[in-house]
């Protein structure tokens, strides 16, 4: 993805049997950024010390957005569906996320700089996570 001009959405399992689990879901999230995002696997429990000092990721499965190569990460903290993630990866791609480097990765959506999507229009999704 470093050179294909692409973001990733990183899944981080614990086993193949959470991956298994994950797969329709990004199947059908790969189908819906075809060449805008490609969709990356890490076994968390084969290497949990890099996707620690990478990610700060402790807990799974979870979710990164990666607009860039070497650009921010977003975190996915709601429900493993695909009207979720893809509203945040809208959200990433709108660039009306907060982020503060000083104490890692986070997001914040700024209600009126984001554009709620109409799959995505509960009123939890309107308030700012």
């Amino acid at each position: 993805y470093m050179y294909q001009d692409q973001g990733i959405v990183w899944t981080f399992v614990n086993s193949e049997e959470e991956a298994s689990q994950m797969r329709p879901l990004m199947t059908d999230l790969a189908q819906r950024f075809r060449n805008r995002y490609l969709m990356g696997w890490v076994n968390a429990a084969e290497s949990p010390e890099w996707v620690e000092s990478e990610f700060g990721m402790l807990a799974f499965p979870a979710m990164l957005v990666q607009r860039q190569a070497t650009g921010r990460f977003f975190r996915h903290g709601g429900p493993f569906t695909a009207p979720a993630i893809s509203q945040l990866i809208h959200d990433v791609e709108d660039g009306c996320l907060g982020y503060d480097g000083r104490t890692g990765p986070f997001q914040r959506r700024q209600a009126l700089a984001c554009n709620v999507l109409p799959e995505h229009t509960t009123p939890a999704a309107a308030v700012a996570a």
